[in-house]
């Protein structure tokens, strides 16, 4: 599932420096996977989100859910 609001996609087209910056995590439990967000910066130097997206264990394994896929959209 991937998600990115027009309002911060344009929010970071406006306001923000041109930086990315992409880090994720592990689900564990009842739902195994990973999410994984990216950030910009703003001028006021404030984490600003840009898109989030939950990649399942399957996903990974077969490399369908890469963030390039994911930033190309």
């Amino acid at each position: 599932m991937f998600v990115a609001l027009k309002l911060c996609i344009d929010g970071f087209l406006n306001g923000c420096r041109l930086y990315l910056g992409v880090d994720s995590t592990v689900l564990i439990g009842k739902w195994r996977g990973q999410l994984a967000s990216a950030i910009a910066v703003d001028d006021h130097n404030w984490m600003f989100p840009i898109a989030y997206v939950v990649l399942t264990q399957r996903q990974m394994k077969t490399g369908s859910g890469s963030w390039r896929s994911y930033i190309r959209q």
